[in-house]
């Protein structure tokens, strides 16, 4: 048996729990609530004042996302690259990713919240070793039932992490379950 590329567990992780990877990256993932999509709101607003925003894609997006918050820290020795993409996914229990863009919670919308970072600038610039950075990301609910999040150590030459091509044992995992998860506004 392969020895495991972790430090401590790593799989059915609880909101505030850290996943600590034996190369050096740590990744706590927190805060998990259900909010509602500030990006349809607004869209729904416009909508309603006759603002036009008829065709907005704002208004395909769901009327809530699941959004969890997360600060990855670098103690190996080499920097990671991320190229502005968190290595993580979210699958339902059907295995189909929730993907992110779905439209933004109200802390993740820069006119609500003026420190907001998309992801995408937060992760741009190598995490260098004793760096720390924190971010928010909002998804989608799943159809039915559960979903997990999955994290995985980021590729050295940077890039979009192929979570499905990760062995299991390489995978950080959190449930995700919306039945258990508090509403905010």
């Amino acid at each position: 048996m392969k020895a495991s590329p972790f430090e401590g567990e790593h799989t059915d992780l609880a909101d505030g729990d850290t996943a600590t990877w034996n190369a050096g990256m740590a990744i706590t993932i927190s805060d998990i609530h259900i909010a509602a999509n500030e990006t349809r709101r607004l869209a729904e607003e416009n909508v309603a004042k006759s603002r036009g925003g008829e065709k907005s894609p704002g208004l395909d997006g769901p009327e809530e996302l699941l959004q969890y918050s997360y600060t990855i820290t670098n103690e190996g020795e080499v920097p990671l690259n991320f190229n502005g993409q968190l290595p993580c996914s979210a699958l339902d229990a059907n295995g189909i990713e929730l993907k992110v863009g779905r439209g933004l919670t109200a802390e993740q919308t820069p006119r609500l919240n003026p420190d907001a970072k998309q992801n995408n600038e937060i992760l741009k610039q190598p995490l260098e070793q004793g760096q720390t950075r924190s971010g928010i990301v909002a998804i989608p609910l799943p159809d039915a039932g559960t979903a997990e999040l999955i994290c995985v150590h980021p590729p050295q030459r940077g890039g979009p992490v192929n979570v499905g091509g990760i062995p299991e044992q390489g995978r950080a995992t959190w449930p995700l379950d919306p039945a258990n998860l508090s509403r905010r506004s």
